[in-house]
């Protein structure tokens, strides 16, 4: 038999009944995104961690309102490098954990938007 703990920490025994809402739910947190960096072709992801994840996933795509239904990069680490980008092309992402075989909600949507770097300022000077 097991005994339960109630949400105010005390026990109830194996073979006692067990009064509704007796227990209190445990949710995981799921990750925060922080920031994404854009720069040239690519754009670096960072987020926070969880608490006892082994692994977590990013999903993405080119409009707003990520979904777990989206494309999926498996076992990144923050920060994480999105490489390959269309560069203008503004991209959405968001971020799950992995706690316990099983994906936490997702987190906040943040979007980078990568660029072709500006190439420095070249100052030529006359020497009369």
């Amino acid at each position: 038999m097991v005994d339960w703990t109630r949400w105010d920490g005390t026990t109830i025994p194996s073979g006692e009944a067990i009064t509704p809402g007796a227990f209190e739910a445990t949710s995981v947190n799921q990750p925060t995104l922080t920031s994404v960096s854009a720069d040239d072709q690519k754009n670096t992801i960072s987020f926070s961690t969880v608490p006892g994840a082994s692994s977590y996933n990013l999903y993405w795509k080119t409009s707003s309102g990520v979904t777990t239904n989206d494309t999926k990069i498996t076992g990144v680490t923050s920060p994480h490098s999105h490489t390959g980008l269309s560069n203008g092309t503004t991209y959405y992402y968001v971020a799950t954990a992995v706690v316990d075989s099983v994906e936490t909600d997702i987190s906040n949507e943040l979007y980078g938007t990568p660029f072709v770097p500006t190439p420095p300022l070249m100052m030529l000077y006359a020497i009369a």
